[in-house]
């Protein structure tokens, strides 16, 4: 198995979650029973980390549930995951900062990042080192059906 271009620039972030997770782990934050749940959007490097976690404490009984910003924030509200990690975009975050209050949530950035996009070397834009809105906003995604 080889990283894609996506996987490899988002590494960085699941190396960081690892080390979060592996923290919580070494303050003895999971339970007595040995069990830890977490919450996160769908991602293949969140599920490979928590194998790795898993394999480092093949003990644990881990479990994770994967959904949107408010199923992964009521999954911790209501006590079913005790950590949800997802990404919030800067003009997102007044709302989710809303959620999180109303759910007696605390919130913790790990990081910073641009926002990034992909494009072959077919596409027009693969030469430019940054692309506007305008830009994005007339990109043929799909031809359109008729």
């Amino acid at each position: 198995m080889k990283l894609t271009a996506y996987g490899k620039s988002i590494y960085s972030y699941a190396e960081n979650i690892l080390k979060n997770v592996n923290l919580i782990t070494d303050t003895n934050s999971i339970s007595s029973n040995n069990n830890f749940s977490v919450a996160t959007y769908p991602s293949n490097i969140m599920s490979w980390l928590l194998v790795e976690l898993y394999q480092k404490n093949p003990d644990m009984i881990l479990s994770h549930q994967q959904g949107t910003v408010e199923e992964i924030t009521t999954q911790v509200s209501q006590g079913f995951s005790e950590l949800g990690i997802l990404y919030v975009s800067q003009n997102q975050l007044k709302a989710f900062r809303h959620i999180i209050s109303h759910k007696k949530l605390k919130f913790i950035e790990i990081e910073k990042r641009e926002a990034c996009i992909y494009v072959g070397h077919n596409n027009p834009l693969y030469n430019k080192t940054s692309i506007s809105f305008e830009e994005l906003l007339k990109l043929k995604i799909c031809p359109r059906i008729k």
